[in-house]
């Protein structure tokens, strides 16, 4: 109400309260039936107004391939199977280190999860939920085998930033010309543990992703 609320006059802390956990995704458009009405999806009406084009569509920039921009990644592809992508999780707030005393996240997530192709875990003999390694030259990291249909064959994503096992681990010291860290380009081999504890065997494996159709 210090501010939002003069820029968005149909939001009000009344209404989000009756809304009670179903929430409103923004922009705000109206208040209808007793319901904040929200965007599901921004710019369905085909204008792009983003950029101030003019004649209101979207801008794309291509963009071409430098190469490896750190030092060690071709040996790193050239060396192991899988290409180890960082990610992060709606469900966590930053990362899981903020959320190790919150039961709900930890019941969701007991160990960090790695996605993989169903094709990949097969051939390896892993099942939802067993426990696996990633390693290559630069150390080595754990985490719960999570199969998904996003996950290209070769290809895992492995939240970052978990108490129980970080990606981090497994990135080598290289940086690009802006002496940045390349920590999206690590590959590295992938081998079973265990199989799934306790706690892995009560965590839901459905799909993640959300269907806005």
């Amino acid at each position: 109400m210090d501010g939002y609320n003069s820029g968005n006059p149909k939001v009000t802390y009344e209404r989000l309260r009756a809304m009670g956990n179903n929430g409103v995704q923004e922009p705000v458009v109206g208040f209808e039936d007793g319901k904040l009405v929200g965007t599901p999806r921004l710019y369905t009406d085909g204008v792009f107004t983003r950029h101030g084009r003019d004649d209101g569509k979207a801008l794309f920039l291509a963009a071409g391939w430098r190469g490896w921009q750190a030092a060690g990644k071709a040996q790193e592809e050239a060396s192991h199977e899988f290409w180890i992508n960082n990610v992060r999780a709606n469900i966590f707030w930053q990362n899981q280190f903020l959320d190790q005393d919150n039961d709900f996240v930890q019941d969701r997530f007991p160990y960090p999860f790695i996605e993989m192709n169903a094709g990949d875990m097969a051939r390896l003999g892993i099942g939802a939920g067993d426990l696996v390694e990633i390693s290559n030259g630069n150390g080595a990291t754990q985490g719960m085998a999570y199969p998904t249909d996003t996950a290209k064959p070769g290809q895992v994503a492995m939240v970052f930033g978990s108490p129980a096992g970080s990606q981090g681990n497994v990135v080598n010291p290289g940086v690009n010309e802006l002496i940045l860290p390349d920590y999206k380009h690590t590959w590295g081999d992938i081998r079973k543990l265990a199989d799934a504890p306790p706690q892995a065997r009560a965590v839901s494996f459905k799909s993640k992703e959300y269907d806005l159709g």
